[in-house]
């Protein structure tokens, strides 16, 4: 009630500006809800067209049994599919041509494998020494544990 009475308060003019503004205002809305319907029914299809896919390498459904929009919808999904892998071994080109500095993680594991290394020897040293009679300096015939 109290609207309608804001609406017949004020000149025409003043009005027909309050409705341009609502109008406005809702058309926005309406368009950033259209925008969101669009991804929403754009992900539906891309997930309808993963499922698909699924079907057919099991061979739940055969190629034959597909309709137009099925397969334009598996043509797409497999374009972008390997418009990624195109992406993903360019960035892997890149890698390889430009040296990188070792990571920390990677000078740990070099670490733990130099650890690993040396207890091996240290093993096949002591039966290197006792069992098969090698040097005392370690490098000598190492024994082979059990593997």
């Amino acid at each position: 009630m109290a609207s309608v009475l804001w609406y017949f308060s004020h000149t025409r003019d003043e009005r027909l500006e309050g409705l341009v503004e609502c109008e406005t205002f809702l058309s926005h809305k309406l368009e950033e809800k259209m925008k969101n319907i669009r991804k929403i029914e754009q992900k539906i299809e891309e997930r309808e067209m993963e499922i698909m896919f699924n079907k057919l390498y099991d061979g739940e459904i055969n190629l034959n049994e597909l309709d137009a929009r099925e397969i334009k919808g598996l043509q797409k999904m497999f374009a972008l599919i390997r418009a990624k892998l195109d992406e993903r071994e360019k960035q892997l080109a890149e890698q390889s041509q430009t040296s990188q500095p070792p990571s920390i993680l990677s000078n740990c594991e070099t670490t733990i494998e130099n650890d690993v290394d040396q207890s091996d020897n240290f093993y096949g040293w002591c039966a290197s020494t006792s069992l098969v009679g090698g040097s005392s300096d370690g490098h000598g015939p190492i024994a082979h544990r059990d593997e």
